[in-house]
């Protein structure tokens, strides 16, 4: 339902599939279908003499399984999607999800084609321009001219220094969260890099990024509970010294309003039912990552972690096994335009001749150097002991790497009480820590 006076005033039912606008007037016998980007690109078109039009809903970048159910009932599709970058930005990722090969891009004098029937384009203009579309360029070689519009874009637009989430740092360092691109995050046992990584998935939520969380190794119950304490900020137990344990200090009102509210966001999780005898294939991983992208329009994805892809103990050369899975999964990152997060455990040794943790590093994981080779970013997650023998409630993320932005260093961070929540510890001086990690 939309408002005619006001566009942007406009609902859908409940629980409403999306479809196309305009599929009454569509013969599904033709050959050719015409898709535009609003309903009234779609009646500019018609009142100009052009049938079977179909307008996407909610924009470019909206696909659906009802539309690509349709999609599949036509030999050619045309797409006179906007002229502007977001318009045949969206035009591409269309034509990626429908079929590069049955797809054709018209690009229209004016912006959209409302504005080519109020400036007086007819019939014969608008067939013109659609017997000049062009086929989308899928190829392996291409010169400086076929890169033009991402160069340019990568300097004068802001979208592609990636996206900035809620921790200055990450965006000074990192220059914000970029798709196509691999994040490792390492630590130590217990060091908290499978929350880090929630946090990251939660920062990325807030920011407006779609994520889902692949948690082979904690429960999805677990999780959701972490995730519950990390957006809320809060904490479901507290320890009661009177009692010497720890006890729930939220009812189940709160409990059922902080699930409603994470339900509310754009946050999906694998279903680790799937998880065959411990391991993970990596083309169903692929194929889950497909579907998320192309239904759910997923930009990032937390995998925690590495070694459940890897069935090392029946390969006699294990390092070529991480180096496959590693290549697989960068290329799963530019091949889908998406964000991956994973969480890698380092070698078995842990402590030095004194006893004391070994400072990780790059090379501090098995199959370290494909690791490393692979990723884009590179960070080491520690936390220091407290003088009780327990854990401090604070942190350091360390970027070993970062291949786009070249700046490396460290992001110190407190920990809340709930033991889950990262919040950036701005006013630390670096030199207060190296004592202490």
């Amino acid at each position: 339902y939309r408002n005619k006076a006001d566009k942007k005033d406009m609902f859908v039912e409940k629980d409403c599939e999306s479809i196309y606008y305009g599929i009454p007037l569509i013969d599904l016998n033709a050959p050719t279908v015409h898709v535009v980007e609003g309903e009234d690109d779609a009646h500019a078109l018609y009142q100009l003499g052009i049938r079977n039009v179909l307008s996407v809903p909610y924009g470019a970048k909206n696909y659906s399984p009802a539309m690509d159910e349709l999609n599949r009932k036509f030999k050619t599709i045309i797409l006179m999607f906007d002229n502007d970058p977001t318009g045949q930005e969206g035009a591409y990722s269309f034509a990626q999800k429908a079929g590069l090969n049955k797809c054709k891009n018209v690009i229209l004098p004016f912006k959209d084609a409302r504005d080519c029937l109020i400036n007086g384009l007819d019939v014969f203009d608008i067939g013109r321009l659609i017997g000049e579309a062009k086929e989308f360029k899928h190829t392996e070689i291409v010169k400086a001219d076929d890169l033009r519009i991402e160069v340019m874009e990568s300097i004068v637009n802001d979208r592609m220094l990636g996206t900035p989430i809620e921790i200055v740092e990450v965006n000074r360092m990192l220059g914000g969260v970029r798709l196509g691109e691999l994040t490792i995050v390492t630590g130590h046992t217990g060091s908290g890099k499978s929350t880090f990584a929630l946090n990251f998935a939660a920062w990325c939520v807030n920011a407006g990024m779609n994520s889902m969380i692949m948690p082979f190794e904690n429960k999805l119950s677990s999780v959701i509970k972490k995730l519950i304490e990390i957006f809320s900020k809060d904490a479901i137990y507290k320890y009661d010294f009177a009692q010497n344990k720890n006890v729930r200090v939220k009812d189940n009102v709160w409990v059922e309003e902080q699930l409603d509210l994470l339900n509310s966001k754009n946050l999906y999780f694998l279903n680790k039912t799937h998880v065959d005898k411990g391991y993970y294939d990596l083309k169903r991983m692929e194929s889950v990552i497909e579907y998320a992208v192309k239904f759910y329009n997923m930009n990032l994805f937390v995998v925690d972690h590495l070694h459940y892809f890897l069935k090392i103990s029946d390969s006699k050369n294990p390092v070529l096994v991480i180096d496959e899975a590693m290549r697989t999964i960068k290329q799963l990152t530019e091949k889908y335009k998406v964000h991956i997060v994973l969480v890698v455990h380092p070698s078995k040794k842990e402590d030095d001749a004194q006893g004391k943790p070994v400072k990780l590093g790059l090379n501090s994981s098995k199959g370290a150097s494909s690791i490393a080779q692979e990723s884009d970013n590179f960070l080491v997650v520690s936390r220091p002991m407290g003088t009780d023998g327990k854990k401090d409630l604070r942190s350091k993320v360390e970027i070993c790497k970062n291949r786009e932005c070249g700046h490396t260093g460290e992001i110190l961070f407190n920990v809340l009480d709930n033991l889950n929540s990262y919040v950036a510890d701005t006013e630390s001086n670096n030199s207060l820590w190296q004592d202490t990690f």
